[in-house]
């Protein structure tokens, strides 16, 4: 997504510049904590199949080794109405 950008900003500081990292800084990621009814998973696992080929697990992202932990990486904020 941000390999070839032309300039990526984070917190208002330059991090990207012609595709090149120019500078790492460590943030947090936004997250929703969302309900929903679990019962489109069948449908979404449906569609994906019958359109693209592919399984909806397929664009499930793990936990991969990262130097924050989860508290340092994501900020949750709970939707209201």
């Amino acid at each position: 997504m941000f390999a070839d950008a032309a300039l990526v900003l984070k917190n208002g500081r330059v991090v990207v510049r012609d595709g090149v990292v120019v500078e790492r800084v460590h943030g947090v990621a936004q997250t929703l904590q969302t309900e929903y009814d679990q019962r489109i998973e069948r449908s979404l696992n449906t569609n994906f199949d019958h359109f693209h080929g592919l399984c909806l697990d397929n664009f499930l992202v793990n936990d991969v080794a990262f130097s924050q932990t989860d508290d340092e990486r994501f900020a949750a904020r709970a939707l209201t109405a």
